[in-house]
């Protein structure tokens, strides 16, 4: 059997056992604890096993195949997920612009300690010139989030930013957000009373 066959195994099982507890609906929720803490109560010692096969086997494109249960198999088994982004981090192409962002926005919180926290690091850095080189939005605005006070230790990321801010609102509530208290060209800005981390889903 193949990676992908086993991880759509894993797929069915956990939302046949979902369906044996539902609860509110939500994945995770403070109050019942939501179905995926249900299908981690229901989990055998051999599921988790054919999980920790599985997820030494999965690439990261694979992972993705897990859909939202990727958040449930970070609380099941973190070491596991965390191995297959340190894969991811081994392999970044950095020509290929997207898949940067993607990992530099989507590992943002948990790559300290981590086996892949030097790889992200150094992404990190090498991204720097590239998001000024290209001007690309999404990735200027992914640095300057990953950065926060930081991003001004990089004056040419900053004014990257603030020259896509004139016509962009999104960067602007991005450079409001992060660095208000450190760039005055932006105190005039407007943020969206948010963190610019977004919200917090913790595991209960």
């Amino acid at each position: 059997m193949d990676t992908k066959e086993s991880i759509q195994q894993i797929v069915s099982l956990f939302e046949k056992l979902k369906e044996q507890d539902p609860r509110c609906g939500s994945i995770l929720c403070s109050t019942c604890g939501g179905y995926g803490t249900a299908v981690r109560e229901k989990l055998t010692l051999k599921d988790l096993k054919n999980i920790d096969d599985v997820l030494s086997q999965t690439s990261p494109v694979e992972l993705k195949m897990f859909g939202v249960w990727v958040e449930i198999l970070e609380k099941i088994h973190p070491y596991g997920v965390r191995a297959v982004h340190a894969r991811e981090a081994k392999s970044i192409d950095l020509t290929d612009i997207r898949g940067v962002d993607n990992f530099l926005f989507g590992r943002r919180y948990d790559y300290e300690s981590s086996s892949f926290e030097k790889d992200y690091l150094d992404t990190l850095k090498k991204a720097i010139p590239l998001a000024i080189e290209t001007l690309d939005a999404s990735l200027i605005e992914t640095l300057l989030i990953v950065l926060s006070e930081q991003a001004s230790e990089y004056p040419g990321l900053v004014s990257a930013a603030i020259k896509l801010s004139e016509d962009d609102e999104e960067m602007q509530r991005v450079l409001y957000n992060c660095l208000r208290e450190s760039i005055p060209a932006v105190h005039g800005y407007v943020g969206n009373g948010c963190s610019p981390f977004g919200p917090i889903n913790p595991w209960y």
